[in-house]
């Protein structure tokens, strides 16, 4: 994970922040793009993951950029909690009790 870490801090440091802002903002457009066509059958498996890895990148150099993993770990634990008594309230056991 550092050296993934410094690739960020050098893609930040050469390009900047708000580039890096709009890259995200990019390819977030472009896995919206290829999730469409690939539920149309007109791009592969590969196609989508591929946009998928690029939103992941552009994702975590944002979160280099913000810099605050004490409060993204509070809002990551509260979406997965959330989640979780999502499923258990939507669950098929829930509607027999």
């Amino acid at each position: 994970m550092r050296e993934e870490t410094e690739l960020y801090a050098k893609a930040v440091k050469l390009w900047g922040e708000q580039a890096q802002e709009m890259m995200v903002i990019e390819e977030c457009s472009e896995l919206i793009k290829a999730l469409c066509k690939y539920r149309r059958g007109k791009c592969t498996i590969d196609d989508l993951i591929n946009e998928m890895v690029d939103v992941q990148i552009t994702l975590n150099q944002l979160r280099f950029i913000v810099n605050d993993e004490s409060k993204w770990q509070r809002w990551w634990d509260y979406k997965l909690s959330r989640l979780k008594d999502m499923l258990v309230e939507n669950s098929p056991e829930s509607e027999r009790k």
